[in-house]
């Protein structure tokens, strides 16, 4: 485990790294499969894009994003996050991708799900 942050049974939960954009987290935005049902893929996906998302990303007191991994094989398979925090009416939007096709409809969206939503109350 690298820097675990939430731990789960098939998760942990740590922060974004920088290196992890040109890791496979960057072809996730150019899979239509990943991306149908989501903003991110409508233009293509390239590493200055990325870089500057990244930079807004952790300079913001109002978004938490942490990259999923798989505890048994320390793979990024996708991102999880609270997003547009209001600390005053205490809500947050809660975005999920799982861009790692082979852990689809396996538990491991839900187990990172659950550990988000416990963390932010």
């Amino acid at each position: 485990m690298y820097h675990p942050f939430i731990l789960g049974d098939k998760v942990y939960l740590r922060g974004l790294q920088k290196n992890d954009l040109t890791g496979n987290m960057f072809q996730w935005a150019n899979d239509s499969d990943v991306t149908h049902h989501m903003f991110m893929g409508a233009m293509p996906n390239t590493i200055e894009g990325l870089e500057e998302e990244y930079a807004q990303l952790i300079k913001s007191k109002n978004d938490v994003v942490l990259a999923i991994i798989d505890k048994k094989t320390d793979i990024h398979l996708g991102n999880v996050g609270l997003y547009l925090i209001n600390w005053i009416s205490r809500s947050a939007e809660l975005r999920i991708i799982i861009g790692e096709k082979k852990y689809w409809n396996k538990g491991y969206g839900t187990e990172a799900t659950e550990l988000t939503v416990t963390y932010g109350f």
